[in-house]
């Protein structure tokens, strides 16, 4: 485990793990990546949604770079704070491996957040893995928590998978860091093309 991204093997096909305390920053340097990604995105993205003023948190699943705010039975895990023995475990086992197993060749699966939520779920957690298993780039944020410690460890601790701590010291160095690996790897579009100092 690296507290940043120095002395990485720029040539290494290894996926790429983001892993920290929650509001550091874990998902603006996916949602940067997001942007640049040049092949077909698979995957999911979870968010907090929130549909009216002082209403709830709403915690919902959406294909990753297409989290749009809606709500609905499909997509919906729980309200903020309501544990995850309220999660609705049908949408990592429906929407959630969908989202994982429809990744082909040529493209990218990107995995934010994996957390405790999913513990239950056996076929989402299985899918996880089999992704971080496989051939396809994997770019996925691990909530930093041991909750669900079993699950998370084999993830945060999976042979094929390099783990960078990420936090407020570190996360512009880290960002910087990962968006040249992925480019070396050709997975990103040359800045030029995004007009990105």
């Amino acid at each position: 485990m690296r507290t940043c991204a120095e002395g990485y093997d720029f040539t290494m096909d290894k996926h790429i793990l983001i892993c920290g305390r929650r509001s550091v920053g874990k998902t603006t340097l996916v949602e940067r990546m997001l942007r640049q990604l040049k092949g077909p995105v698979y995957g999911f993205q979870t968010a907090a949604v929130q549909t009216e003023p002082g209403g709830p948190r709403h915690i919902c699943m959406y294909p990753a770079g297409k989290a749009d705010g809606h709500v609905d039975e499909a997509n919906h895990i729980c309200d903020g704070g309501a544990g995850r023995e309220n999660a609705d475990l049908s949408v990592f086992d429906g929407l959630g491996v969908r989202l994982i197993e429809a990744a082909r060749p040529g493209g990218v699966i990107v995995m934010d957040e994996i957390g405790f939520l999913e513990t239950g779920s056996e076929h989402f957690c299985d899918a996880v893995l089999k992704a971080l298993d496989g051939e396809i780039p994997v770019l996925a944020t691990v909530k930093d928590t041991d909750l669900g410690a079993e699950f998370l460890d084999r993830v945060r601790r999976h042979p094929r998978a390099e783990l960078i701590m990420l936090d407020a010291a570190n996360r512009e160095e880290v960002t910087r860091q990962v968006e040249e690996i992925l480019r070396k790897r050709g997975l990103l579009a040359d800045k030029k093309e995004l007009d990105i100092p």
